[in-house]
């Protein structure tokens, strides 16, 4: 691994292979039963998959160009979904490649950023992606910045009750409203009752139901 990861070419294709296990491990897990609950009481966890990440996790920022080409920004959420997930295990290393993709023309791209920058967690660098985000010109873009915020400092629970008080979206606003669940301080408790009362007011029962 060590020897290929000096090879873009070659590392690229080595975190494939490693993708392709999570996907046939994933992929052949039977529907309708309880057999991950059961391994996950149990603490067991699969070799392949647990390789799989852990090595991707090593080969770190070489990694990062395939997960976001290949994963990140292809047109299927489970691609997507996956890509999004083990961006966030590589952590502070993706921010650079995350940073453009955040930039990019197509919103369900920037989105794709958003849910990585939240999966990395918001330290100071993230949480200036995520701040700028929360204020793209497109709702869906800020709402899964604001989600990606649902954990994080008192900087992030802060910017999660400015979009709450001022967005002018009512979806982004009942977005944010959930992610102040994470935000468990008398500061979210009284954003809460107050876009309450606002929820009851414009009869938005998806609003009230949420806060």
């Amino acid at each position: 691994r060590d020897a290929l990861a000096g090879d873009p070419v070659a590392a690229s294709w080595l975190v494939r292979m490693f993708v392709r296990d999570l996907f046939a491990v994933r992929e052949g897990r039977p529907l309708g039963t309880d057999e991950e609950l059961l391994r996950a009481a149990a603490r067991i966890e699969d070799p392949v998959e647990t390789r799989a990440i852990a090595e991707i996790e090593t080969l770190g920022v070489v990694a990062v160009p395939t997960l976001v080409g290949d994963l990140l920004l292809h047109d299927q959420p489970q691609p997507r979904e996956l890509g999004i997930e083990l961006l966030g295990h590589i952590g502070a290393p993706a921010l650079p490649a995350l940073r453009d993709v955040a930039r990019a023309s197509e919103p369900r791209h920037r989105r794709a950023a958003a849910r990585a920058l939240g999966a990395i967690g918001p330290d100071a660098a993230a949480l200036v992606e995520l701040r700028r985000l929360s204020q793209d010109g497109d709702y869906t873009v800020r709402a899964d910045a604001v989600r990606g915020l649902r954990h994080g400092d008192p900087a992030a629970g802060d910017l999660v009750r400015q979009v709450l008080l001022g967005d002018a979206d009512p979806f982004v606003r009942r977005v944010a409203a959930g992610a102040l669940a994470g935000h468990a301080d008398a500061r979210s408790a009284t954003a809460l009752i107050d876009f309450l009362d606002r929820c009851k007011r414009e009869l938005d029962a998806h609003g009230a139901q949420v806060a």
